[in-house]
């Protein structure tokens, strides 16, 4: 999902922001979220937060708004320290009264750490999950792809052997969730 914007905008009851695009982007080891508006009304600041699962937010930061003249109005604001794998940007507006707009979702997909390694892909039905995070646990999910988690698991390091989780053909998405990063892959099950 590209773009996601909430609400409707008509004459009578028109949204404080117009928003143009809003969109993350890689940027060298880091991640930076770009956006513009064409018109505002009593806006005082936005709002960017990162997510791995579109569920969860935290905070990147907040841009104030600039009062300029122009046509339009640009902003960008960098994330050092983005998540690996599949992660989500939202961008809201506060107004003056501090109510809070969701306006747009971005999604972004870094370059994961090699922690996790899962075979065999595709699959029967049994996996083999390699982990190799320095981290004292790891949290191993299995969600189908429409969100619903399937599977979860604690897990260390090395190799573990998962037989029978999934009994369904399709495709799932594994995620390893440690202290400091969040890995996924896409499986293929066949029960065939």
């Amino acid at each position: 999902m590209e773009h996601l914007l909430l609400g409707t905008c008509s004459a009578a009851l028109a949204l404080p922001v117009q928003l143009v695009y809003f969109k993350a982007f890689k940027r060298h080891q880091g991640a930076i979220c770009k956006w513009e508006i064409s018109s505002y009304y009593k806006t005082k600041y936005f709002v960017v937060e990162k997510s791995l699962d579109g569920i969860y937010w935290e905070d990147v930061g907040k841009i104030p708004l600039e009062n300029k003249e122009s046509s339009s109005n640009t902003y960008s604001i960098s994330d050092d320290s983005p998540f690996s794998g599949i992660s989500y940007y939202k961008l809201s507006e506060v107004d003056i009264n501090d109510n809070i707009t969701p306006y747009s979702i971005s999604m972004l997909e870094m370059e994961s750490s090699n922690n996790l390694k899962i075979y065999p892909n595709p699959s029967h039905g049994e996996l083999n999950i390699e982990v190799t995070a320095e981290s004292e646990a790891s949290t191993f999910e299995l969600s189908d792809v429409h969100g619903k988690l399937r599977y979860k698991i604690q897990l260390s390091s090395g190799v573990h052997t998962l037989e029978k989780i999934v009994i369904e053909s399709g495709i799932y998405i594994a995620r390893l969730k440690t202290n400091r990063t969040f890995t996924t892959q896409k499986i293929v099950v066949t029960t065939e």
